[in-house]
């Protein structure tokens, strides 16, 4: 069984945004899963990220679209629960730099055994227990395996 990687809520919203160096990238990942070629898991927290900024910019049928997408791609969406904010509160702790919603993402990460996540966001890098796929590099690595 191919390894579950987490998807962050950038990779789908760089992937159907404007202009951007990273839409093809992230375009190139979202259809790998849809191919069925990456088996990919999300959280509850990422899906409200999306609803809340699409609705915040005024795009709240995008918001519902958007949301829907993400969630009939990923073969999992996990809740978040008490003992991940309790992790995502020492990670923050630890790691003060860190965005509170990208700490409940590698506290649910840790508690569901998902190591890997694709995401254009550097900081997930200093995390130790983790690793980032940049959606640049995973583009390149899977289309040479294809």
């Amino acid at each position: 069984m191919a390894e579950r990687l987490f998807l962050d809520s950038n990779i789908i919203m760089y992937a159907i945004g404007g202009s951007h160096p990273l839409r093809r990238p992230c375009a190139a990942v979202i259809e790998r899963i849809q191919a069925r070629r990456l088996s990919v898991v999300t959280n509850t927290e990422i899906v409200q990220e999306i609803l809340y900024r699409y609705r915040a910019l005024g795009k709240a049928a995008l918001a519902l679209e958007v949301g829907a997408l993400l969630m009939a791609i990923a073969d999992e969406v996990f809740g978040v629960l008490p003992e991940d904010m309790r992790l995502a509160m020492e990670l923050i702790r630890r790691h003060p730099a860190v965005n509170t919603r990208d700490a409940i993402h590698c506290a649910t990460m840790v508690r569901t055994r998902t190591r890997t996540i694709i995401s254009a966001d550097r900081h997930f890098d200093q995390f130790p227990a983790l690793r980032r796929l940049d959606p640049k590099d995973f583009a390149e690595t899977t289309r040479a395996s294809v």
